[in-house]
């Protein structure tokens, strides 16, 4: 095969900055078709990139195109429906995280990747950083001793802006705990391994101007979501809350719709 023919579903800055920019010069790369619902847009990129064929649906990208490998760069809530019928089709996948809005979507989508035995692959970025390669190297060998604890965080302030973003709709997303939350998640297991446990909770920031008696109440206020503990190995369906009520979809979109929540998550290994 001399080349890969690659269509790509999404023309945001992110489609661009990070796969036709990178991928339109490698060798073995060629990006056949493209599916945007902007138009105008997507006729602007594809004339800048040499691709072909637009398509509005991506539906009809897959049915009407030869393709090889198929990039995902839409909204979470569109993953699953995308990528099971890429696998269908046999085709690679590289899809963007989070791979989906629930945990039992996310299997279901791993299941089919693995049955029609196809190349696959959730792109997380951060790992791939120099800084953080080095970093692991450092840590498997061993360089800087047993680490005992690590807190992993993300400073980003365009959540915060007013303006509609299906990434803060909850019909469409988890939020921020799912757009950078999910990264820090993904270096953890890159740098220490799988976690033997997880427990996760849901508190509120304090509103800025409020002095320390503000503050206080406001923690006081915070909703836990609760203490979870999750062994590796074990599925969803073997979850259960601290009082013993099964852990359902709803309870494992731990989400940051309010600009001032912050979730909280917690790794342990063994």
């Amino acid at each position: 095969m001399d080349h890969l023919s690659i269509g790509i579903v999404g023309s945001s800055f992110w489609a661009e900055f990070a796969y036709l920019q990178r991928l339109t010069d490698h060798p073995r790369a060629k990006f056949v078709a493209l599916c945007a619902r902007d138009q105008q847009r997507a006729q602007s990129i594809a004339g800048k990139y040499g691709i072909s064929r637009i398509e509005a649906d991506w539906r009809r990208l897959l049915d009407k195109h030869d393709l090889d490998a198929l990039i995902v760069v839409a909204p979470d809530d569109l993953h699953k429906e995308i990528v099971l019928s890429a696998c269908e089709r046999k085709l690679a996948v590289l899809c963007e995280k989070p791979l989906a809005n629930s945990a039992t979507d996310a299997w279901t989508m791993q299941r089919a990747a693995a049955q029609a035995g196809i190349t696959n692959m959730v792109m997380f970025t951060w790992r791939w950083q120099p800084h953080f390669v080095f970093l692991n190297d450092l840590l498997k060998r061993g360089e800087l001793g047993r680490p005992l604890r690590a807190q992993l965080g993300f400073l980003a302030g365009y959540m915060r802006t007013p303006e509609y973003s299906w990434r803060m709709d909850p019909r469409r997303s988890n939020g921020n705990f799912a757009d950078l939350g999910s990264h820090m998640i993904d270096l953890a297991r890159f740098f220490f391994g799988d976690p033997s446990s997880v427990t996760a909770g849901h508190g509120h920031r304090p509103q800025p101007g409020l002095g320390s008696r503000g503050r206080s109440r406001q923690r006081q206020r915070a909703r836990p979501l609760g203490l979870r503990r999750w062994p590796a190995g074990v599925h969803r369906d073997e979850l259960r809350h601290a009082d013993g009520r099964p852990v359902h979809d709803s309870d494992l979109q731990v989400g940051d719709h309010n600009h001032e929540s912050r979730p909280r998550l917690s790794l342990c290994r063994q």
